[in-house]
């Protein structure tokens, strides 16, 4: 076919039933051809060459070269387009992706943003085990009591002693002054729990007067018959002041989390240092942990 007469060969349809159209001289090839024959390995054809199958169909009427000019592949038109789009989407494929989210759960505009936005919310350091001030029960010589002392139930009248701050308000736990018995309550760890992070305890608690100015409240954490020792020494930052109600923390180390404790019966045990002169509140306690991904 002479390239001269192109347009008029296009025009009248005075088309052979092989040929090519479109060559390249930098690449050495053609853009565009058909026949009856699908070239495989050879020369001449441009790299994404267009190749009409005359006597294919579907798939494989349309064919595109993914090789080379020198070394012709040619696939079908719609597997290399499928192809180029999934390698894009291997690469950032989620973050091309709009989220229509009727439900307005989130703000994220892409799948890849609203996909970090579960995960941080699925991996979060600030997975809550509470630790209510009901389950506490006072130790005698760091044992459960008996029967006869009700196994170490808190009430108003027991030591220390668990109360409303005042009528229908909140419960706290109180330390009269020079009491420090110790109390201790159940812990569940969750199967969630990465134990490959630090578990950390929370306490809110405050003192009426502020005359014995170097206490805290000690503790101990408990894994089974394991005992890890959590507490941090008397310092600045975790002495407990006067009236304000305010969080102190204890760290429990991943190394100090043993092989079994997740999803076994862990106590945390608490206590406050000698304080001969001033009353010491309990208003809560937590646990925060990090969550990992369960896989069954």
């Amino acid at each position: 076919m002479s390239r001269a007469n192109v347009y008029d060969e296009m025009h009248e349809g005075n088309f052979t039933n092989a040929g090519q159209l479109f060559p390249l001289p930098v690449s050495g090839g053609y853009l565009f051809a058909w026949g009856v024959t699908v070239p495989s390995a050879v020369a001449g054809y441009a790299p994404g060459c267009i190749f009409i199958d005359i006597n294919a169909s579907g798939e494989s009427l349309f064919l595109v070269n993914t090789g080379t000019a020198d070394s012709c592949t040619f696939t079908s038109y719609e597997i290399g387009l499928q192809d180029a789009l999934l390698s894009i989407a291997n690469a950032k494929g989620a973050s091309m992706v709009g989220i229509e989210d009727s439900g307005t759960f989130t703000t994220a505009a892409t799948v890849e943003a609203a996909l970090a936005e579960i995960y941080q919310h699925i991996a979060t350091e600030q997975a809550f085990i509470p630790v209510p001030l009901t389950t506490f029960r006072e130790l005698a010589a760091g044992v459960t009591q008996n029967l006869a002392a009700h196994g170490g139930i808190l009430a108003v009248d027991s030591t220390p002693i668990l109360s409303t701050v005042a009528d229908g308000d909140a419960l706290r736990i109180t330390w009269d002054t020079g009491n420090v018995d110790e109390i201790a309550a159940p812990v569940l760890l969750p199967p969630d729990l990465d134990a490959s992070a630090d578990v950390i305890i929370h306490l809110l608690a405050s003192k009426n007067t502020n005359t014995n100015d170097t206490i805290h409240l000690d503790g101990e954490f408990y894994q089974g018959e394991g005992d890890a020792d959590c507490f941090p020494a008397v310092g600045a930052s975790n002495l407990l002041d006067a009236a304000a109600k305010e969080e102190y923390t204890a760290t429990i180390a991943n190394t100090n989390i043993a092989a079994g404790a997740v999803n076994a019966n862990c106590t945390l045990l608490l206590m406050p240092e000698a304080h001969a002169n001033d009353l010491v509140f309990l208003h809560g306690v937590w646990l925060e942990y990090t969550r990992k991904i369960l896989t069954a």
